[in-house]
């Protein structure tokens, strides 16, 4: 291809998007960080510290209003961030309560304990033997490790009979859908890594990259742009290592495919000794489809 790519000064919505998080995580670090010290202000004033050796007792006791107003208040967004940590908890644990059907290990320890670990019959009821019994022996279990936790015994209940759910649709589910569904899944995540090492590496080397390409980039960080479909399945490569065979959009132009090229190779050199985590992409067809809106709309010409 010898089309020219122009740029279009303005951003992209996708590098905008980008920066604008990047701003509000900043911004909510702050906020928490004058949370934190406002309750330990609050703290340290309910218990008299700072101010002699006056203890939470005797404020109680000498002033009831004094006490009332210095009680201090978990902010509901740090409430429901406990809350959820504990639900991750008791998923992890309900997890590796009960039997894992591709259980592998070179301990024949551990493969014996997996197997004398109880399973799901999910062809009978949840509420019927002996499901019943799994639990009651999982509440058994599970309630002395969260004694003050505030959770109640009927979401214990509830994150039981969620696994419970969860194991029963995939025993019931086709096992080639499921493949494909699995297939699908790990193509999705693996564009959306790559598209946000790439604009990540973009952010970091800004002005090394426009000088490369003599220009300014930052309206071609478009993910319709730059994404590039995977193939329905993974090739085996060399031994022990994997390739995947991708097809790239017919419209895109020699200087935009070597600005991708330029950012890949940067987002290799970050990675360093993980580079090995990297599935290695083989360019195998041109596709066909139109050019998208978004990249009109930015002024872009790709051929």
């Amino acid at each position: 291809m010898t089309g020219i790519c122009q740029i279009a000064p303005n951003s992209s919505d996708e590098y905008k998007n980008l920066l604008a998080k990047m701003k509000e995580m900043e911004k909510s670090m702050v906020n928490v960080r004058g949370e934190l010290t406002t309750m330990h202000k609050a703290i340290c004033a309910g218990f008299g510290q700072g101010n002699g050796p006056q203890t939470s007792a005797s404020v109680s006791l000498d002033n009831p209003s004094v006490a009332a107003s210095s009680i201090v208040r978990i902010p509901a967004g740090i409430a429901s961030e406990i809350s959820c940590e504990n639900k991750d908890k008791v998923f992890k644990l309900i997890r590796g309560y009960m039997r894992k059907d591709k259980f592998t290990s070179n301990n024949p320890a551990l493969v014996s304990a997996n197997k004398a670990k109880p399973r799901w019959e999910t062809d009978v009821f949840f509420n019927r033997s002996p499901n019943k019994e799994i639990v009651a022996n999982l509440l058994g279990y599970l309630l002395p490790k969260f004694v003050g936790q505030g959770i109640k015994t009927s979401e214990f209940c509830t994150m039981v009979h969620t696994n419970f759910r969860s194991t029963t649709r995939k025993d019931r589910e086709d096992p080639m859908v499921r493949a494909a569904t699995n297939a699908r899944g790990r193509r999705a995540a693996r564009e959306t890594e790559h598209f946000n090492c790439r604009v990540m590496a973009y952010v970091l080397n800004k002005d090394v990259i426009d000088a490369l390409m003599k220009r300014n980039c930052s309206g071609l960080m478009i993910r319709s742009a730059m994404s590039e479909g995977e193939s329905e399945d993974e090739f085996p490569g060399r031994p022990c290592k994997r390739i995947v065979k991708v097809t790239r959009p017919f419209w895109r132009s020699d200087e935009f495919n070597n600005l991708i090229f330029n950012i890949d190779e940067i987002v290799k050199e970050n990675l360093g000794n993980d580079i090995r985590q990297l599935l290695y992409r083989n360019l195998a067809s041109l596709s066909e489809k139109p050019v998208p809106d978004c990249c009109i709309q930015h002024n872009c010409r790709f051929k």
